[in-house]
């Protein structure tokens, strides 16, 4: 695979972790109070970072 398309998606991959865990930070913040929202929150978090991660290979 070309290293450059391997760079940008890894790139990406810490875009949008960093973007999740920022949202999640957000919704631990503000919604404390809703354990569900926590929930989907950590839920979605893991699986972008499994597909970040997959998009690496």
């Amino acid at each position: 695979m070309d290293l450059r398309i391997i760079s940008w998606s890894a790139f990406f991959g810490v875009f949008i972790s960093g973007a999740l865990i920022a949202l999640h930070w957000f919704v631990v913040r503000y919604f404390t109070k809703h354990r569900w929202a926590v929930f989907f929150g950590v839920v979605f978090l893991v699986a972008f970072v499994v597909l970040a991660l997959c998009a690496t290979d």
